[in-house]
């Protein structure tokens, strides 16, 4: 009776464990430091995890790291901005979360030159006018 017992519990945690799906997930650090663009290699999660992430800070691109998520919580498929970090969340094996929104010196520099460039063609024309 005793090895019918123990039988039944093994055979019962066969199927729970057969039953856990496993996810794979992009890993590393974004591999361009002008656009975000996700690492070629992945790793496959621990059970239970059914989300993939990529974090870091707003104002670098090369900063963000992609990675499975931290727990077995279920996220909004988007990304969410705290402080200065913002965590981008997609549900599937292999999937891509989305890009976050990335401050950048290098636009408001490039903005400033553009004014900059636009004042002074204007002075000039009024001089050569």
């Amino acid at each position: 009776m005793a090895f019918l017992k123990v039988a039944i519990v093994l055979t019962c945690m066969v199927f729970v464990h057969v039953d856990a799906q496993t996810i794979e997930c992009h890993e590393g650090d974004s591999i361009d430091d002008n656009e975000l663009v996700a690492p070629e290699n992945f790793k496959t999660c621990d059970d239970g995890i059914k989300q993939c992430k990529v974090s870091g800070t707003t104002n670098n691109t090369s900063s963000f790291k992609y990675g499975c998520s931290d727990n077995e919580q279920t996220h909004p498929d988007k990304c969410a901005p705290k402080n200065d970090k913002t965590t981008c969340y997609c549900t599937g094996s292999k999937c891509l979360p989305p890009k976050p929104t990335v401050n950048s010196a290098n636009n408001i520099f490039g903005t400033q030159v553009a004014i900059s460039f636009a004042l002074v063609v204007t002075i000039m024309n009024q001089i050569v006018a």
